[in-house]
């Protein structure tokens, strides 16, 4: 029993995901940037995509990716 949960979850993932994925990529532009906007200054959101395109942030991300089963 506990396999067929397993199963109709990864399909219901497999179904959904792309579909949220899409709108929120497609929402995100209207709905972050403004706040971004408002929150930080031009020069703060520079430093975040510094930060964020740094090879030490990738290297976490990478890393934290691999872990995320262990949390």
């Amino acid at each position: 029993m506990a396999k067929g949960l397993q199963q109709d979850a990864d399909k219901y993932m497999n179904e959904t995901y792309p579909l949220v994925r899409d709108r929120a990529l497609k929402l995100a532009p209207t709905t972050v940037g403004p706040l971004l906007e408002e929150k930080f200054s031009e020069e703060e959101l520079k430093q975040v995509v510094a930060m964020m395109e740094s090879p030490v942030y990738l290297k976490f991300r990478a890393s934290a990716a691999r872990c995320s089963a262990c949390w």
